[in-house]
């Protein structure tokens, strides 16, 4: 699928076809399991009811660079700074080992697999997820961010996916303390 997805407007309307099929699809297991209710599957079908609302989405999965790292190409940069990868262990697409497999890119990575859960484990058991996040930035050496640090210029692979990863933990975290089910100490 991630070549068809790098054709020009073909997966938009792919998408499209038969109304909101893929959006009832991708989220009908966490609809069963209860992790998600129909009003929630129902915000998404209004969010993507127009062909041109599915562009930005495909647009997050053509940037990828699907020709690997080559050897002639240099390895991303380590990540320094500490890194927490929480994953479900039964994701069809990414097997938890890949998790594993990044952490030679993060030197302090906390990696915390979800028994039993998907892709969208941030959804599926955000109580827990917010949890999680919350002990390991409770556990993290607070310090103010240096002057002396020079600011990134580029985007990595690495940056850009865990600057996905923390808008869905945002995302999430922001869920929460909007229906009073997060509470700060």
């Amino acid at each position: 699928y991630m070549l068809f997805v790098r054709l020009p407007l073909l997966p938009e309307v792919a998408a499209h076809v038969n109304d909101t099929y893929l959006v009832d699809k991708f989220f009908s297991d966490l609809v069963r399991s209860k992790a998600i209710t129909e009003d929630e599957v129902e915000a998404y079908k209004f969010t993507f009811s127009r062909r041109e609302d599915w562009t930005g989405t495909l647009h997050h999965i053509r940037q990828l660079d699907l020709r690997g790292i080559g050897d002639k190409e240099p390895l991303p940069d380590v990540i320094t700074k500490p890194t927490l990868l929480i994953m479900g262990d039964s994701d069809p697409f990414l097997p938890l080992d890949t998790a594993y497999r990044s952490a030679e890119y993060v030197e302090r990575i906390t990696i915390r697999p979800m028994p039993g859960l998907g892709y969208l484990t941030h959804v599926s058991r955000a109580p827990q997820v917010n949890q999680v996040v919350g002990e390991f930035l409770r556990e993290l050496p607070w310090r103010p961010l240096s002057p002396l640090e020079p600011a990134k210029t580029t985007s990595s692979f690495m940056d850009r996916v865990m600057g996905a990863s923390l808008a869905a933990v945002t995302s999430t975290v922001n869920k929460m303390t909007s229906e009073g089910g997060y509470k700060r100490r």
